[in-house]
């Protein structure tokens, strides 16, 4: 199986240490700011390799 290439509130709660509120915030957010560059966006996922750009986390240590 692949990878997973996308990130879901929880793991965002989870990376961030963050109630899964918050996380779905920072999700939605997210997801409308890729929506305004004329992206496509899925429900409830963020791309990781985005969230970790926009966090400044490196790609490699969030599995």
């Amino acid at each position: 199986m692949r990878e997973r290439t996308h990130l879901t509130a929880e793991d965002i709660a989870f990376l961030l240490s963050r109630s899964s509120s918050v996380a779905y915030k920072i999700l939605n957010d997210l997801n409308a700011d890729l929506k305004r560059k004329g992206f496509y966006i899925v429900k409830g996922r963020v791309p990781k390799k985005y969230f970790c750009d926009k966090f400044g986390i490196p790609y490699e240590s969030v599995s």
